[in-house]
């Protein structure tokens, strides 16, 4: 869909809704939530992506229009009660349980010692994405 203005906009997924804002920038756009981004790497799965304009808005109501329709509509595919930068405990731990137990992707396996060392070798000397760079420690509100 294309948004040429600030928007709040709908996005479903097999009968789950999605519902996100944008500032509108003339792109293809059908979110950027995490189960969002999730779907679109999947061709198959990213047909399927039905977005759709709510309501037009001005830049400085985005948050407060996408935590209305978020508390109204109540979208299965949120993960929060929207706005930017809005991590809650609810959200943090639906993250949590997604990746837990038998849930993770790695449950009971390892990794074979050949594919250690082979991360291992990729990531020595100037092919780590650290290399050269030092820690900058900052501590706030740390008990000790």
């Amino acid at each position: 869909m294309r948004f040429s203005q600030p928007v709040i906009y709908g996005t479903s997924y097999k009968g789950k809704l999605y519902i996100g804002q944008h500032t509108g920038n003339n792109k293809n756009y059908v979110g950027s939530g995490k189960i969002i981004n999730h779907i679109k790497k999947h061709p198959e799965k990213r047909k399927l992506l039905i977005t759709g304009v709510i309501e037009y808005v001005t830049l400085d109501k985005l948050d407060e229009r996408e935590k209305y329709w978020i508390s109204k509509l109540k979208p299965e595919l949120n993960l929060n009660e929207g706005g930017r930068n809005n991590i809650t405990d609810k959200m943090l731990k639906k993250m949590s349980d997604n990746r837990n137990g038998s849930n993770n992707g790695m449950w009971g396996k390892t990794h074979s010692d050949e594919l250690k060392k082979r991360y291992s070798l990729e990531r020595k000397g100037k092919k780590n994405p650290f290399f050269g760079k030092k820690h900058k420690l900052k501590f706030v509100n740390c008990v000790f």
